[in-house]
């Protein structure tokens, strides 16, 4: 059985707005999560790009800005979940009030970060009551589910593709073509 990974940005990492939600989610340490499809591959929500997409590392068990926790799950029904997100929006007003625990105004078109990934670990195993979730919430609830952290390899394997990479602060690479 495959498991399923899901990774958790640590908010040291990013800038004031990582921070902030941090500390409004419950200042565990993490802003920000994705499912993981394998180690250059995740699906995740993010505002700076207008809702779910898919992500590219080159190898995401090897950057120290995530942490990787690992569900004793059968992880296919949540990737594939995840795959048929892609293009969803991201629901900035429903992140918002939810941050002020204001639970009314989420939408049921568009998505944050942490309630995609329940949306996506519910498909897999119904773990989650509630999808409407902080990334610290969601991280303390898969931690008491059995999800162990994985420890880094650091093996520091390189994308085959080397033409100008840009890397972000999430360690995401694209390329310019």
């Amino acid at each position: 059985m495959k498991k399923l990974n899901i990774a958790f940005f640590k908010s040291t990492h990013g800038n004031y707005q990582d921070k902030i939600i941090d500390l409004g989610s419950g200042a565990d340490g993490y802003s920000h999560c994705e499912i993981v499809i394998d180690a250059q591959t995740s699906i995740g929500a993010h505002y700076e790009q207008n809702g779910v997409i898919e992500y590219r590392y080159n190898n995401i068990y090897d950057l120290d800005c995530w942490d990787i926790i690992e569900l004793p799950i059968k992880g296919s029904p949540a990737k594939v979940k995840a795959v048929q997100m892609v293009g969803t929006p991201y629901d900035l007003r429903g992140v918002i009030l939810y941050y002020f625990k204001l639970k009314f105004g989420a939408s049921n078109k568009a998505v944050w970060c942490s309630e995609m990934c329940a949306l996506c670990i519910n498909e897999s195993e119904k773990i989650l009551d509630d999808t409407l979730i902080m990334p610290n919430d969601l991280f303390n609830i898969l931690k008491n589910h059995g999800g162990s952290k994985i420890v880094k390899t650091n093996s520091k394997k390189k994308n085959k593709n080397t033409k100008n990479p840009i890397i972000d602060r999430f360690g995401r690479i694209s390329y310019e073509q």
